[in-house]
């Protein structure tokens, strides 16, 4: 079977392949399913395919100047960190290219051992970095609040895991700086009188 067609268009023929015909058979070798398209554009199921198999979902997209193979790409379905792919070659999923002529037993068994199989492991750490992330915001969002308890004035971006503004200014007295998901706070400005600075420093035991 063959899923190049050929196609005339303005008194002019062209190969291509018949991408969708090819994903849903490739989908169902591998015990998956195509995903419904969510480009509002008819023409875009002939450039790209998304296929759920498990908890993973493989990309496949024709190539421009290939008219008989298609590249692969593969992520987690339920994409963490809003699908943004942390920094770092741990993270780095592999990415195939294939012939769509080849034997579709054939072609699915290179595909688990090249695309599916390599992917466990920079999904895993994916996920291990999502979930850090995670907790990591809760704890921000925990020492805001405590912070909030005392009057001061705590901003930090949504989805934010690490640090945050840290403001002060009332009366004449004014405070800047961050406050980190550990609880430290590290000040960049904090206006004192004489006496107030003394009694801060002799807490601070440099005085």
């Amino acid at each position: 079977m063959t899923y190049i067609r050929t196609i005339v268009e303005y008194g002019r023929s062209e190969r291509s392949i018949d991408l969708p015909r090819f994903a849903a058979d490739f989908a169902r070798e591998l015990g998956g399913k195509v995903l419904p398209h969510r480009s509002e554009f008819p023409s875009d199921g002939d450039r790209y395919q998304e296929i759920a198999v498990g908890d993973a979902k493989i990309t496949v997209s024709t190539r421009w100047n290939e008219r008989s193979k298609v590249t692969l790409d593969i992520g987690d379905l339920e994409r963490p960190l809003n699908g943004a792919v942390p920094y770092g070659d741990q993270f780095k999923t592999p990415t195939i290219t294939v012939s769509v002529d080849r034997p579709m037993k054939a072609l699915v068994n290179d595909v688990k051992r090249r695309l599916i199989v390599p992917s466990f492991a920079p999904r895993n750490a994916r996920r291990a970095y999502a979930a850090e992330k995670a907790e990591g915001a809760e704890q921000l969002k925990q020492v805001a609040a405590e912070l909030r308890k005392q009057g001061l004035e705590c901003r930090f971006n949504d989805g934010e895991s690490y640090h945050g503004g840290l403001y002060y200014n009332k009366d004449g007295r004014y405070l800047s700086g961050r406050f980190y998901n550990d609880g430290r706070v590290t000040l960049e400005r904090l206006d004192l009188t004489a006496e107030q600075a003394k009694k801060v420093f002799k807490v601070l035991g440099i005085a």
